[in-house]
C-alpha cells in the first residue's frame, strides 16, 4: 500500500494520507506500524467509534490533534467536516488538484 501500483503519487510530491477507523481495542501491534507509517511521511488520521480508546487514537494519529471520536458509527459524518480542515491545510484545496 502507498505504492505507485496502488495509486500512490508520492514521487510527484502528493501527500500520502491514511484514515484509520476503529470501533474497539486493537488486536494487533498497531502503534509500531503507525510509527513506521509516520516516519515514511504518511499523514494518519485516527477515528474511533463506540468502545475505541481515545488515548490509543491519539498515539496512532500522526499528531494527537488528528484523533477524532464519535459515540456511534451513524455519527461518523460529523468527523468528515472536522477532518477536512487539516486535510486541506496539508494537501491543498481539493478543487485545485488536477489529475495527471
Amino acid at each position: 500500500h502507498f505504492q505507485p501500483a496502488a495509486g500512490s503519487r508520492k514521487r510527484q510530491l502528493v501527500q500520502q494520507v491514511l484514515v484509520l477507523i476503529t470501533g474497539g481495542a486493537s488486536q494487533d501491534e498497531v502503534k509500531r506500524v503507525a510509527d513506521k507509517v509516520a516516519v515514511a511521511g504518511v499523514l494518519t488520521f485516527a477515528v474511533g467509534v463506540g468502545r475505541a480508546d481515545r488515548g490509543f487514537l491519539e498515539t496512532v494519529a500522526f499528531v494527537p490533534s488528528l484523533a477524532y471520536y464519535e459515540n456511534s458509527f451513524s455519527s461518523l459524518q460529523n468527523v468528515q467536516s472536522q477532518i477536512m480542515v487539516p486535510l486541506v491545510t496539508v494537501v491543498g484545496d481539493l478543487h485545485t488538484v488536477t489529475q495527471n
